[in-house]
């Protein structure tokens, strides 16, 4: 399609995006106690293109907020 002579693209490309851990939680997890990486480091988390494999830096997605609630099974 052009207008004022310039062609105008619109993308309609689905996105498949996944939240990956980076570092693995430390043991032991309590019921209602925060959870930590390993050594006491912040739990790290990422959204990761599911095709390409890469970390997402930048556009609307990577603003997201993530919160992570967990059930333990017994």
């Amino acid at each position: 399609m052009k207008q004022n002579g310039v062609k105008e693209m619109h993308s309609t490309v689905a996105k498949s995006l996944k939240l990956r851990f980076l570092n693995n939680i430390s043991p032991p997890v309590f019921t209602g106690a925060g959870i930590e990486g390993e050594e006491g480091f912040p739990l790290q988390v990422a959204l990761v293109d599911c095709f390409t494999g890469q970390i997402i830096y930048s556009g609307p997605e990577s603003t997201a907020k993530v919160e992570v609630n967990m059930t333990l099974q017994t």
